[in-house]
C-alpha cells in the first residue's frame, strides 16, 4: 500500500480525500474533454464553486473554480494496466526547471482551502504540448504562473504527485496564428516593428527573427514581382501588405512573432494606371521617351516610354518597340492620348505599357 498524508491507494481502487474531493477508479468519461476543452470563467468572482459530476456509474469527481487564473480546477485518477492515469486541470505552475530534455513543473491546484501539488516530467519526445486556441506549443512556452491542464501516468514509486505526462494544454499562452496589415510607425534595433492595423486598436508589436522571411515588392498588384529583403530594409511609412504569424494578445502592445512579412517601400509604392489626357510638352528628342500630360481630372502627369511601350490608334494601328517608332515621331504637344501603365505613386510618373493616340 503506497500512503501519502490523507492519500491511499488500495489495489484497484484510488481514494483521494482532499477537503471534499474525491476520485475513484474510473472517472467521468467526459471529464478529460471537459479540463482540456475548458474555457475561462466568464464571472470573475472570487468564490470558489464545486460541482459534482456523476458518471452512469456513479463514479465522481469534484472540480471547483482555480482562483488564480479563473480556468476549473479538477482532477481525476483511474486505473490503467498496472498503473494509474491522472487526468487534471487547473494547476497553477510554481517551478519549471530543466536536465537535459527532461521538463520537471511542479504546479498547484486549489480546491477551496486545500491545494494540491503535482510535480510534471515532460519530454519534447512524449509529451504533446498545445495552447489555449489548440495551437501547437513547445515545453519551453511553459513558465511559472502558467495554467495548465494534463494527463499522464501518476508514478506510484514517489512520495509525492508525480506524473510523466503525455499531454499538457496551456491556457495561459493566449498564442494563435494572425495576419495583419497596414503601416510601420517605428522600427527598433532589438529587431521588431511596430506595425499601425486600422482593424487593431493600438499599434501592433512585430517580432523578427532569423526564421522570418521578409520580402518587398514594387506594387500592390497581385502579380508584381517579390524579393527578398532583410530587417534593415524596414522603414516607417511602409505598407505592410501582409504580416503573418503567432499572435499573443495578452501582451500590451499585442505582439505577432512574424514568420513572414511582405512590404511595399516607401519610395517606390507602385499602382496600375489609366489616364485620358492631352499632351502638354513632349521631350525633343526624335523618338520621344518622355512628356507630360494634363488629365480629364485636371492633374499633370510625366508619362515615360521605351521599347516595350505599344502604341495604339484609335483607327486601330497597333505598333510595339522600333516598329512604333514612326507613331511615336508623330506624337505632338495638344494631341489627346490615353495611357495605361504602372504610376510610381511619389512621384506621379507614369511608366507607359500602351499609349493611345485619339486620331479624329
Amino acid at each position: 500500500m503506497f500512503k501519502f498524508k490523507n492519500v491511499f491507494l488500495f489495489g484497484f481502487v484510488a481514494v483521494f480525500v482532499v477537503g471534499s474531493l474525491l476520485v475513484t477508479e474510473k472517472a467521468d468519461a467526459g471529464f478529460f474533454g471537459n479540463l482540456f476543452g475548458a474555457k475561462k470563467n466568464g464571472n470573475n468572482s472570487s468564490s470558489q464553486q464545486a460541482n459534482v459530476n456523476e458518471s452512469k456509474n456513479e463514479n465522481k469527481a469534484i472540480q471547483s473554480q482555480s482562483m488564480e487564473s479563473g480556468i476549473t480546477a479538477g482532477v481525476s485518477i483511474m486505473k490503467k494496466g498496472d498503473g494509474y492515469a491522472v487526468i487534471a486541470g487547473g494547476a497553477n505552475v510554481k517551478t519549471v526547471s530543466v536536465s537535459g530534455d527532461v521538463y520537471t513543473i511542479t504546479a498547484e491546484a486549489s480546491f477551496g482551502s486545500s491545494k494540491f501539488i503535482w510535480t510534471l516530467n515532460a519530454t519534447a519526445s512524449n509529451t504533446k504540448v498545445t495552447r489555449l486556441y489548440g495551437a501547437p506549443s513547445t515545453l519551453s512556452e511553459i513558465s511559472i504562473g502558467n495554467n495548465l491542464s494534463f494527463n499522464g501516468l501518476l508514478d506510484a514509486t514517489k512520495t509525492s504527485f508525480t506524473v510523466n505526462a503525455t499531454e499538457i494544454r496551456n491556457f495561459s499562452v493566449q498564442l494563435k496564428d494572425a495576419q495583419y496589415n497596414g503601416v510601420i510607425t517605428a522600427t527598433s534595433t532589438l529587431n521588431f516593428f511596430m506595425l499601425k492595423d486600422a482593424k487593431v486598436s493600438g499599434d501592433i508589436k512585430v517580432i523578427v527573427d532569423a526564421n522570418t522571411k521578409i520580402q518587398s515588392k514594387l506594387s500592390e498588384e497581385t502579380n508584381a514581382p517579390k524579393h527578398d529583403i532583410t530587417f534593415s530594409d524596414l522603414k516607417p511609412g511602409m505598407i505592410v501588405l501582409n504580416a503573418q504569424g503567432v499572435v499573443d494578445t495578452t501582451k500590451a502592445p499585442v505582439e505577432l512573432k512574424a514568420k513572414q512579412i511582405l512590404v511595399v517601400p516607401k519610395d517606390a509604392q507602385q499602382k496600375e494606371e489609366s489616364q485620358t489626357g492631352i499632351i502638354q510638352s513632349i521631350d525633343g528628342k526624335k523618338i520621344p521617351t518622355t512628356m507630360k500630360i494634363l488629365s480629364s481630372g485636371g492633374k499633370t502627369f510625366t508619362v515615360n516610354m521605351d521599347s516595350r511601350t505599344a502604341f495604339l490608334t484609335t483607327k486601330g494601328t497597333w505598333k510595339t518597340g522600333v516598329g512604333g517608332q514612326g507613331f511615336f515621331e508623330a506624337l505632338k504637344v495638344k494631341d489627346s492620348v490615353w495611357i495605361d501603365g504602372t504610376l510610381i505613386i511619389k512621384t506621379g510618373i507614369i511608366n507607359a505599357t500602351t499609349v493611345w493616340q485619339k486620331i479624329k
